[in-house]
Parts: structure tokens; C-alpha cells; sequence
């Protein structure tokens, strides 16, 4: 893994999606997280900056 890189995580809202996610932040990448909600999304982001990485968020919600 090389630092400064982007890592785009899918499910990154909870489980081992967000424990990726984290740890990628951990070693520098730069992170895109989709979560199935937005809310989950920007918790995720909030927790990667409060350590000092660099992330932002999207919610995938499937059609009704």
C-alpha cells in the first residue's frame, strides 16, 4: 500500500467495510467512503479526521 493514494470502500459504514477503511486512513490513503447511508458515511469521515487522514462520504440507498 502506498501512502497518499486513494482507496474507494464500499460499505464503509460499519463492519469490516469501516475497519478497512480506517485502517487504509491509518496508512495514509486518502479515503472515499460509500456507506448504505449518508449518516454513516459522514460518521466514518468524521472519525477519519479526528486521526488526521482525509476522506469524504457518499450514501448508496437502494430504489424503494
Amino acid at each position: 500500500f502506498v501512502p497518499g493514494k486513494k482507496a474507494d470502500d464500499l460499505d464503509a459504514g460499519r463492519g469490516i467495510g469501516r475497519a478497512s477503511a480506517i485502517r487504509f486512513a491509518e496508512e495514509g490513503a486518502k479515503i472515499i467512503a460509500a456507506g448504505r447511508t449518508v449518516e454513516e458515511g459522514n460518521a466514518l469521515v468524521a472519525d477519519i479526521k479526528k486521526m488526521g487522514g482525509d476522506a469524504c462520504a457518499a450514501g448508496l440507498q437502494s430504489p424503494p
